[in-house]
């Protein structure tokens, strides 16, 4: 199995949210998030947009949907650091998992 590096899976989920989860091989994980990210962030522009356009067309602009999808927008901002955050972790995880392991293989070594 090939390392895998920290800092490559972190900048994937910089990129976009849920990358970084499957290049550490939580494919399923990953796929939700690029998934909820991609629906929150095109809903959030959507909201945003439709009172814009209603505003340069001449009909009256909507504060509460322009809000809304201001809102969605640092949600999906917030979901974004979570999921950078996320990867950090696991790939701590990762990490540990390997030293565990190479402490046991030690051992036996020694043992043997």
């Amino acid at each position: 199995m090939l390392q895998k590096s920290k800092n490559f899976a972190i900048a994937l989920s910089c990129i976009i949210s849920g990358l970084g989860q499957m290049y550490l091989g939580y494919t399923v994980k990953g796929c939700l998030f690029i998934i909820l990210n991609l629906v929150s962030l095109l809903i959030s522009l959507i909201l945003i947009f439709i009172p814009l356009i209603n505003l340069l067309v001449g009909n009256k602009f909507n504060i509460i949907i322009f809000q809304t999808g201001i809102f969605l927008n640092l949600a999906f901002l917030i979901f974004l650091m979570y999921s950078i955050y996320d990867t950090y972790r696991l790939t701590k995880t990762e990490i540990e998992k390997k030293e565990s392991k190479i402490g046991i293989l030690f051992i036996i070594n020694l043992l043997l």
